[in-house]
């Protein structure tokens, strides 16, 4: 859910298959990794869930460009781990977003408000 700014509103979207993302744990690092590329108005998502050094990257479709956003905040993260599956939380007070051309330009910029992003984890890849 994006509270305020360009692509305002909130996104549903599955993994290919209209599965539920897998997701990756790093138990020596305490990290959790989710990467979500889509052909929606959303087109890629690449998180980090760490207690310490949370992170949020997100892009969308905007023809003939996108438009991709980082965070400028603070971002809390929260996981609840049931061992098959899980629930990634992340919420980031604020971003700045870059609008690209199609060869890659940077067109301009926004500020945007709070993004909430919860990802549903269907399979977990434990690293050992």
């Amino acid at each position: 859910m994006l509270a305020d700014g360009p692509k305002a509103g909130t996104w549903v979207v599955t993994a290919p298959g209209g599965g539920a993302p897998g997701c990756q744990y790093l138990p020596d690092l305490d990290r959790w990794i989710a990467t979500w590329i889509g052909e929606t108005d959303l087109t890629f998502v690449d998180v980090r869930g760490e207690e310490e050094d949370p992170y949020l990257l997100f892009q969308f479709a905007d023809e003939p460009g996108e438009i991709g956003f980082r965070p400028s905040g603070d971002i809390t993260f929260e996981v609840d781990d049931r061992g098959e599956t899980a629930t990634l939380t992340w919420v980031s007070e604020s971003h700045d977003g870059t609008y690209r051309d199609s060869a890659g330009n940077n067109t301009g910029e926004v500020e945007i408000g709070q993004a909430d992003l919860t990802i549903e984890c269907g399979t977990i890849f434990r690293h050992t």
